[in-house]
């Protein structure tokens, strides 16, 4: 994943949801089949997944307009922001550091 941004870890959640589901399902095998090791298997390879899904979906929903990777994947010259709601990612490159204003100062108190 280039960026990871919010539709990415929708997609994150749907993944894992998925593979969380078929260890559900493959718990459900084993009890009809009687196979009690492969019933816990299941069942401890699917909970964390269906954690994970559900983390990743939580964070998804929090933060609708995230973006995780300022640079896109572009590199540390370049700066990618959201443009808000309902609108793309707009990517720049930065000034050259020479063109680049110098930070302001720290304003410090005067000593009595």
């Amino acid at each position: 994943m280039s960026a990871l941004s919010s539709s990415g870890l929708f997609t994150l959640a749907a993944a894992l949801g998925i593979c969380a589901a078929g260890m559900a399902w493959q718990a459900v095998e084993a009890v009809r089949r009687r196979d009690a090791r492969r019933f816990w298997t299941m069942l401890a390879v699917g909970a964390p997944l269906a954690a994970a899904a559900y983390g990743a979906s939580w964070l998804a929903l929090r933060n609708p307009y995230a973006n995780f990777w300022n640079n896109a994947g572009f590199g540390p010259d370049w700066e990618c922001g959201n443009l808000g709601p309902a609108s793309g990612k707009a990517c720049f490159r930065d000034l050259p550091p020479q063109l680049q204003p110098e930070p302001p100062k720290r304003a410090t108190a005067p000593v009595n």
